[in-house]
């Protein structure tokens, strides 16, 4: 097996230099920002490295304020387009979004010290078949790949020291009734070691059918609106999971050349910032259950899946779009709909929240296809049960219209 896994990990690493891409690298930080430009380009610095470090959970200002398109998490093993001094572009592979001019853009850019270079671990004798073979929307066979080992809990390494986000992803090496042996690579002494993963934690591939998949997701949604303490926080391009917080949140105003927006931090979290934005909790999620889920934002997912029609029946799992946001149909039965949401609605975390609390007089889901087929306006609630937004237009997409995209 370690063979195999060494092979594969051999071919990834070659195909780079036959499809011209300089070179492949692995996240060595549980978490790393993902930026659509250079930072260095953006504001003024005196430490690249901290600014890359430095967004905020999020802003009241789409543009200004908080840069973040994305995250990637440790182990993740990337495509090296550009590297210009400390800043490095990249392709993980794994998301791609659509521009209202573009389509499938699917480089980010990431600060230099967050990667390893797997020439650099070559030539330092290090096993890269401790790597996982990563997500690919073009290669999608990682999704069948039962040597890999995903969290869907945040867990700590007492060996590194460091603690992994839900979504990380290890390679196996032995199963035992509680728990599964996995390799870690540690990037400060370029040394690997085995340790046990309870596997209440984790999930690796099973055999199961498209419709289990979309029910297993639910499913994980569900588990992190349940945490014992706190809730995940809301993070602008988060797509991260350790640890659950309260409702400490620390606004600050700022200015960007004419624009003075509201800048949003929870003083209590380390940086960077671990969490969900709309997008990201439904991809994240849909990964880690084996769904061929590639989609950014949500104008991307909007451009690509299927809109529910008369024909179809609504199910747990189908997501409700209007522009900016995404939420997840959770609970047919509690009429409830899973969401990561902002700061401005006064919610600012992933939450299960019913229907009428977010739509005014919205009370079930038939009533919800009731406005949909009959193209009437919702009322977008803030947590206070005030006006939020009127929503001149929404649509429910069909979930499993996921699998049509992929085999495109």
């Amino acid at each position: 097996m370690k063979v195999i896994i060494f092979i594969a990990s051999a071919f990834f690493f070659a195909e780079s230099a036959v499809q011209g891409i300089y070179r492949k690298a692995v996240v060595i930080t549980p978490i790393v920002d993902l930026f659509f430009d250079q930072l260095s380009v953006r504001r003024p610095y005196s430490s690249l490295k901290e600014l890359y470090n430095s967004m905020p959970c999020a802003s009241s200002s789409a543009s200004n304020g908080c840069w973040r398109a994305t995250q990637a998490l440790f182990n993740d093993v990337v495509d090296v387009i550009d590297h210009k001094g400390e800043e490095v572009c990249i392709d993980t592979g794994r998301l791609f979004f659509d521009a209202p001019d573009r389509i499938h853009l699917k480089n980010f850019w990431v600060h230099r010290d967050t990667l390893l270079f797997f020439d650099e671990l070559v030539s330092a004798g290090v096993d890269i078949s401790a790597f996982p073979e990563p997500i690919n929307m073009v290669h999608q066979q990682a999704f069948k790949n039962k040597n890999i080992v995903t969290l869907i809990m945040p867990w700590h390494d007492p060996i590194t020291k460091k603690k992994y986000s839900a979504g990380t992803r290890f390679v196996k090496v032995a199963n035992h009734p509680t728990t599964i042996i996995v390799k870690i690579f540690d990037p400060e002494t370029f040394t690997t070691h085995h340790a046990p993963l309870q596997k209440a934690l984790c999930v690796t591939e099973k055999n199961m059918t498209r419709s289990e998949r979309q029910k297993e997701y639910v499913q994980l949604l569900k588990k992190w609106t349940m945490l014992h303490h706190g809730a995940i926080p809301y993070i602008w391009g988060g797509s991260s999971f350790l640890e659950a917080v309260g409702d400490d949140v620390q606004e600050e105003e700022a200015s960007f050349g004419k624009q003075t927006v509201t800048l949003y931090d929870r003083p209590y979290m380390s940086r960077p910032y671990a969490g969900f934005d709309c997008s990201g909790l439904v991809a994240r999620a849909a990964q880690i259950c084996g769904i061929p889920y590639f989609f950014k934002n949500t104008l991307t997912l909007a451009r690509h899946l299927q809109p529910l029609s008369e024909k179809d029946h609504l199910e747990e799992g189908d997501l409700i779009w209007f522009p900016g946001h995404v939420m997840v149909v959770s609970s047919l039965l509690k009429h409830e709909t899973i969401e990561a949401v902002g700061y401005g609605s006064g919610f600012g975390k992933v939450h299960a929240i019913k229907l009428h609390k977010r739509f005014l007089g919205i009370t079930s889901y038939h009533k919800l296809l009731d406005y949909y087929f009959n193209k009437k306006k919702l009322t977008l609630l803030t947590k206070e049960g005030k006006l939020a937004k009127i929503i001149d237009n929404f649509v429910i997409y069909k979930f499993s219209s996921v699998w049509k995209f992929a085999t495109l």
